[in-house]
């Protein structure tokens, strides 16, 4: 199937369409679109693919020939650039990786802080652990760290994913092992906790936090 008959049928199933629809909508003669598809065309009309940008111009066009993976148009914002830091309303212990790592999500919101620039992501925190310097349900903004256990400031709050499934924010200390760290919770009431340092596949430096009041 051509690309662009290919990305047309994943829009449809993202919109939750059904061809005859899709032809209703964007003007096509009835059957236009669904011989197209079964039979492979290779020669998709301009007028289709402008009547479709028309429709959803949240639709990446280069997405839509094909040449481009980010199904949607990155979103505006009048917050200055590079303050404009992406906020997903959705807890670091949830699905928080799986939800940045897929193209085609967009943040709930922005969140700008004046003078913070080196962030990647907002999201939430659950949990108390934490307490009193995060409380439970605080916005946390995280800083992806690429050289992973080598980019540590040890003593600072991190969240972590493990390949056990683990997720959680903590401070980092050096494990009583040369390949352990050290989880370390700034609530008194819960445990400290060392794993190995290669489970660690996912590293977030936490750099800021606000409150939910």
């Amino acid at each position: 199937m051509s690309k662009i008959l290919d990305r047309i049928k994943h829009l449809l199933n993202e919109k939750k369409l059904s061809v005859r629809k899709m032809e209703i909508m964007l003007g096509m003669s009835n059957g236009a679109l669904h011989n197209a598809i079964r039979n492979d065309s290779n020669s998709i009309s301009s007028i289709w693919i402008e009547r479709i940008l028309t429709q959803y111009p949240e639709i990446n066009p280069k997405w839509l020939l094909g040449n481009e993976e980010n199904m949607y148009v990155p979103q505006k914002s009048t917050l200055p650039e590079g303050l404009q830091i992406p906020y997903f309303n959705i807890d670091f212990s949830g699905g928080f990786i799986e939800m940045v790592n897929d193209q085609t999500m967009q943040p709930s919101d922005f969140i700008a802080c004046q003078g913070l620039t080196n962030v990647d992501y907002w999201c939430n925190i659950v949990g108390n652990s934490m307490e009193p310097t995060i409380a439970n349900g605080d916005r946390i903004a995280l800083r992806q760290v690429d050289g992973g256990l080598s980019d540590v400031q040890f003593g600072q709050i991190y969240a972590i994913v493990t390949k056990e499934g683990l997720r959680t924010v903590k401070r980092l200390e050096k494990g009583t092992q040369i390949d352990t760290v050290l989880l370390v919770a700034d609530n008194k009431d819960h445990l400290n906790q060392e794993i190995k340092a290669d489970s660690i596949i996912h590293l977030f430096k936490v750099v800021a936090h606000l409150g939910t009041f």
